[in-house]
């Protein structure tokens, strides 16, 4: 990473006053559309949300899966529209409804068979649909004692 030249506000660890980069998210998440490819990594630490938004739209397929463990839903969300298929099942016991409907709508069937039984309405529906199957009149959501409580990223 020595031979990039990125702006300095992505190697610094302590914001400068002076410079607007380094205090506005919104001027973050749009300069990250202009770093070289090598500097993306970096700045998937960004504290803010919407800078890493960025970062899971533009960065490469080698760093992708490690964004799946985002604290954000809404980073964990363009990753699910971006990885593989069969790169899916990582997030199929995500935290978030909305992250385990968009897994249902792009993954492999064997997942399928485990999100076809959630205890999320949507999840269960896009995922019986995928299957071929009809969703349950009157499902109603159940977590099994055995798979206890899902894992908060």
């Amino acid at each position: 990473m020595a031979d990039c030249d990125g702006p300095d506000w992505i190697a610094e660890p302590a914001p400068c006053g002076a410079c607007p980069l380094r205090l506005d998210a919104s001027a973050r998440a749009a300069a990250v559309r202009r770093l070289p490819a090598c500097l993306l990594p970096v700045a998937m630490t960004d504290p803010e949300p919407q800078v890493r938004c960025e970062v899971a739209r533009l960065i490469g397929d080698d760093w992708l899966p490690a964004m799946a463990w985002d604290r954000d839903a809404g980073v964990r969300l363009i990753v699910v529209g971006r990885l593989r298929p069969e790169q899916l099942t990582v997030l199929a016991g995500d935290s978030d409804a909305r992250v385990r409907a968009a897994v249902a709508g792009r993954v492999v069937p064997s997942a399928l068979l485990r999100l076809a039984e959630d205890d999320a309405e949507e999840v269960h529906r896009v995922a019986r649909l995928r299957l071929g199957l009809r969703p349950h009149p009157g499902h109603r959501p159940v977590v099994p004692a055995a798979r206890g409580k899902r894992h908060l990223m």
